[in-house]
Order: C-alpha cells, then sequence, then structure tokens
C-alpha cells in the first residue's frame, strides 16, 4: 500500500464517521411516536387500540371516518367483530389521557428517594444514607 491509497482510505473512514456521527445526532432530534392528533384527525382510518391474542391474531380498536369498530386479524385475513358506540368509546379515551402517564424519570426519582432512605449497615452501626 502506498501513501497515496492510505491518504484515500483514511478521508474514506473519516467522511463514514462524519455521515454516522450526523445521523446519529438527527436521529436525536426525529420524533419517534405518532403524528399529532390534529395530523391524525385528517386520517380516513385511525387504529386506536390493539391487543394481541395470540402470535398470529389479534384485535384492534379503529375510528373509519366518524364509527369505531373492533376487528380480528389473523394470518388468514380481517374481519369486522362489532361496530362500537362513539360516546363510549371517546369516553374512555378521554378517561385514558386524564390519568397521569408514569415516566422513566418519576420511576428512577422514586427509587432513589426510597434508596437514599435506606439504612447502610457498617460495622456494628447503621448509619442513615
Amino acid at each position: 500500500m502506498d501513501g497515496s491509497t492510505l491518504v484515500r482510505l483514511l478521508a474514506a473512514l473519516g467522511v463514514i464517521a462524519l455521515l454516522l456521527f450526523a445521523l446519529a445526532a438527527a436521529l436525536q432530534y426525529m420524533p419517534l411516536t405518532r403524528p399529532a392528533s390534529s395530523a391524525r384527525r385528517r386520517r380516513l382510518v385511525d387504529p386506536i387500540e390493539t391487543t394481541a391474542l395470540s402470535s398470529t391474531s389479534a384485535l384492534h380498536v379503529v375510528k373509519i371516518l366518524d364509527c369505531y369498530y373492533v376487528l380480528g386479524s389473523s394470518s388468514g385475513g380481517v374481519c369486522i367483530v362489532c361496530p362500537l358506540e362513539k360516546e363510549g368509546v371517546e369516553g374512555h379515551l378521554k378517561a385514558q389521557r386524564a390519568r397521569p402517564s408514569v415516566s422513566l424519570r418519576s420511576i428512577v426519582r422514586a427509587v432513589r428517594r426510597k434508596w437514599m432512605k435506606r439504612p447502610l449497615a457498617v460495622g456494628n452501626r447503621t448509619k442513615v444514607r
């Protein structure tokens, strides 16, 4: 390997490292959640909730236009199980949104608080942190 080949190889590796760094930085700022509720209102079909029954079958609550349905899906296909009352589903969704969500940060804080109050055994004496 001569000097110019080595320089080109190092330059190519530098460009690849720079591209990977830029991609990692961009992924930190990209939203990985569903679109905002205003964007979801424009959709004709909106999946509300899914419950897996087995590895190949599931029940889905879906909003199609202004109606709610329970759909069953399996490896054989999809079928409508039953329609749902709009008031019942929207009441349930409002109740879910009203519940406080638990974040990882709040769990870590609670564990730290509990751990900090735990006595620390040092030799024959017990010391509180």
